[in-house]
């Protein structure tokens, strides 16, 4: 009983003593609030950059990817070319 009844003593003096703080000084309570504001505002701004930036370098892997598979379909475009060319020229070269 007097372990709760001191326990509700000591709440109730801690209302009162943050109560009479915010009346007498009402900024100043504030103001961890505010840093924790700030804080959490440049913890977002952080990670958007970092998700901007992320999204920027899958872009340009992306455009790395397209650019080789352009140049890998051309390539194998002109090697079925010249395999063809070069299989017509040995059938031509046994048939004569």
């Amino acid at each position: 009983k007097k372990i709760a009844a001191d326990m509700q003593k000591a709440e109730e003096q801690t209302v009162a003593f943050f109560a009479e703080q915010l009346k007498q000084h009402p900024l100043e309570m504030l103001r961890p609030l505010e840093e924790f504001r700030a804080l959490l505002f440049e913890w977002k701004t952080g990670a958007w950059e970092i998700f901007e930036q992320k999204v920027e370098d899958l872009r340009a892997v992306r455009q790395i990817y397209s650019v080789f598979e352009q140049r890998l379909t051309t390539e194998l475009k002109r090697l079925e070319q010249q395999s063809l060319q070069h299989w017509d020229e040995k059938c031509t070269e046994i048939a004569s």
